[in-house]
């Protein structure tokens, strides 16, 4: 007697991947020249990446770094910045 499975078999099953979120660099606009730069002040550590949802729901705020194109230090939040991705 043959027994019926509702499970699949091993040799049929398949695998469940996820594929890796892509991740960008926090970014501003510099108020004095109206260049983007990336936002590598205080909280946010030179280097760091971050996908778009988590910078929605990020609590963000108040942050200050100095600006590489006008030297004057900035301040800004989540709502104020977006994630750039560089291949």
């Amino acid at each position: 007697m043959k027994r019926l499975s509702l499970l699949p078999s091993a040799s049929t099953a398949t695998p469940m991947i996820r594929e890796p979120t892509p991740l960008g660099h926090v970014m501003i606009r510099c108020a004095e020249s109206g260049e983007s730069v990336p936002a590598s002040g205080e909280g946010v550590p030179r280097g760091t990446r971050i996908d778009a949802a988590s910078l929605e729901s990020s609590n963000f705020a108040d942050q200050t770094f100095r600006c590489p194109h006008c030297g004057h230090e900035h301040t800004w939040s989540a709502k104020d910045a977006w994630v750039e991705y560089v291949p």
